[in-house]
């Protein structure tokens, strides 16, 4: 009677494990969905490769549980110089200063961004940047810290921003004249190799080929 007690324990035992075990593989909707956001927010196949290092894993799962924080790297904006902007300008990132924001800006793939027009805008009138910016104030706006970074990384630029001066509405620089603020964007005139940075106001109005660039999440 002892003996099948102990076999019965046994087996519950190797089924348990086995469970376990199961559990831990990941199914082919679970790995679509981690390659799917993994593509969105910038990686790289070097990257994902790394979570195959045990020690890694290990302190994100930490994370995951609550059990360790995720500081930010270092501030990455601070080229005013490069927009040509008026004097005694400060810088704001959705209402709060990007000094403090405290961003480190990935590469930005095809699949991760999205060009945004709103109403006349698709029909070929411009609109006015007032009320352009009341919407996109609910929007996930990229800042100038990917514009720069794009500058930089001049090769990762999709071909599709051609015709277009690119905005990015997740930063706004106040001063010059008062009450003028402005938003940052990216340009290549017609012909030209390079792409450059600009700046126009907010209350300006924004036509068909001066689309805001978002995060597609």
């Amino acid at each position: 009677m002892q003996r099948s007690s102990t076999v019965d324990t046994v087996a519950k035992n190797k089924e348990t494990e086995m469970k376990k075990e199961e559990n831990l593989i990941l199914g082919v909707t679970q790995a679509a969905e981690i390659q799917r956001a993994a593509r969105k927010v910038g990686y790289r196949p070097e990257d994902l490769k790394q979570l195959s290092d045990a020690k890694k894993m290990v302190k994100i799962l930490f994370y995951l549980r609550g059990l360790a924080e995720i500081e930010s790297g270092p501030q990455v904006f601070n080229r005013l110089d490069q927009l040509k902007v008026p004097e005694n300008l400060s810088v704001f990132r959705n209402g709060n200063s990007i000094d403090e924001a405290g961003i480190d800006s990935p590469p930005i793939l095809p699949e991760s961004y999205e060009l945004f027009l709103l109403g006349s805008q698709n029909t070929g009138n411009g609109i006015d940047g007032r009320e352009l910016r009341k919407v996109l104030m609910k929007r996930q706006c990229m800042d100038a810290n990917y514009l720069f970074y794009m500058l930089e990384h001049q090769e990762i630029i999709p071909e599709s921003f051609d015709g277009y001066s690119i905005f990015f509405w997740g930063t706004i620089l106040m001063g010059g004249k008062p009450g003028r603020q402005y938003v940052p964007y990216m340009f290549r005139y017609k012909g030209e190799i390079e792409w450059r940075a600009g700046y126009k106001e907010t209350n300006d109005h924004f036509w068909p080929h001066e689309p805001a660039l978002l995060f597609d999440w």
